[in-house]
């Protein structure tokens, strides 16, 4: 028997646009921001009203304005003062609730200001990426009588990955708990176990909504072939090339990755190792701890790169040994490019990699475990393409951009039938 449709399909509706309010707070270069924006342009590609509402002053600083704009998304900052003057203070739902609320008054300050900003709006659907952020936007979409806000949960909850932001969050998650418009959704198996236990709910009430990729950005790269790439980075014509594609942070375990290539290169002294991502440059601290081990020359740090698919073009190996991860869009990347993975078995990465059909897991801190795999992936061509076929293949069939735009259309239409939308 087939699943029963949405009542608004049943109806005919299915032409008609909903109004989508994304909201994140800055779109700096990182993975939910990627992920935002690429949802964005999918939901606006297929005809639907999406608004961006942001928290960032200087959006000509956006690191993804081109492509946001590119569709006709709309981008409305939420910090104008006559969103609060018209906005929340015509709500029927008053700022009182706040009382019960152990947030700082700047908390509540963005809580207003967002909360006017959708007020005006009237979206359909609220939908929040990032901790701070879903608290802020679901306060804020309680206050303007939203039908619905979906707080999406981007890695591990907070605790686990001992962010600063934990015992902020928790009430405020608590409350919003209590309001029967706010629905959950996590973008790796791991964070929604990881989620449901913090929170102290039932793992069945949180979604399972894998991120998507754009597969044709990656296997069509462009901007010159591979070899003039590597003469632009002064790299070897047949070097092998070890790529890790990583903001510089803890969580990324940046003394891993150099400890890794070390026991590579004394392996294979012919192989290079490719770092690129915010604070992975010479004069930071990854550079420093790349002259304490003796690397210069074979360690290129790139910093933050708008040329990524054409960097994946040349690499023969993409490492990625975190300690903490949610459902990483490096990984996706590098299979949709076809080159095999070795990564860390943490958060989203088994969700995506398939040990031995995809590329090689193994648990965080395990070094030369993973050295002996990328080194064995240096020197076995036939698996280094086997895998890499089998990764692009992967995100094909199971995480492009049309499967996620699929995912969340299908979840608006649920979501909104329980509002009786």
């Amino acid at each position: 028997m087939s699943q029963r449709q949405p009542r608004w399909l049943q109806l005919g509706y299915s032409t008609m646009p909903l109004k989508i309010c994304l909201h994140i707070s800055t779109f700096n270069p990182g993975g939910a921001e990627r992920q935002i924006v690429n949802l964005a342009r999918e939901l606006a590609g297929r005809g639907q009203r999406v608004t961006l509402l942001h928290e960032q002053k200087d959006v000509q600083k956006t690191h993804y304005l081109d492509a946001i704009r590119e569709k006709g998304v709309e981008l409305v900052y939420a910090f104008a003062p006559d969103f609060l003057k018209q906005g929340i203070m015509q709500s029927r739902r008053r700022p009182e609730f706040f009382g019960n609320i152990p947030a700082a008054r700047s908390i509540r300050m963005v809580i207003l200001y967002l909360a006017g900003a959708l007020a005006q709006l009237k979206p359909d659907i609220v939908h929040s990426y990032l901790d701070l952020t879903n608290c802020t936007g679901g306060c804020a979409a309680f206050l303007a009588e939203a039908p619905v806000h979906l707080a999406s949960f981007r890695n591990v909850d907070p605790r686990t990955g001992r962010f600063p932001w934990a015992d902020l969050t928790l009430p405020l998650y608590r409350y919003l708990l209590a309001n029967t418009s706010q629905y959950f959704e996590a973008n790796s198996r791991a964070g929604v176990l990881h989620y449901a236990r913090w929170l102290d709910i039932d793992p069945g009430s949180i979604a399972y909504t894998p991120n998507g990729i754009d597969p044709s950005v990656y296997m069509s790269p462009g901007a010159g072939s591979p070899r003039e790439l590597r003469e632009a980075l002064a790299l070897p014509p047949a070097a092998p090339i070890v790529m890790t594609l990583a903001r510089f942070s803890q969580e990324k375990s940046p003394e891993a990755m150099l400890d890794i290539f070390a026991r590579v290169h004394a392996a294979h002294p012919e192989a290079h190792y490719v770092i690129a991502g915010s604070g992975m440059t010479d004069d930071g601290e990854m550079g420093a701890m790349v002259r304490e081990r003796g690397l210069e020359g074979t360690v290129h740090l790139l910093g933050v790169r708008s040329d990524v698919a054409p960097l994946l073009s040349c690499a023969d190996v993409f490492l990625l040994p975190s300690r903490v991860e949610g459902f990483p869009n490096a990984i996706m990347e590098a299979m949709t490019a076809g080159v095999p993975v070795v990564a860390s078995n943490v958060g989203g990465v088994p969700d995506l990699v398939r040990h031995g059909e995809d590329g090689f897991l193994h648990e965080a801190g395990d070094v030369e475990g993973m050295a002996e795999s990328v080194r064995r992936l240096l020197a076995d061509t036939e698996t280094r393409t086997r895998l890499g076929n089998g990764g692009r293949q992967r995100i094909l069939e199971e995480f492009s951009l049309q499967k996620l735009g699929d995912r969340v259309l299908a979840r608006y239409a649920e979501l909104l039938e329980k509002s009786g939308r």
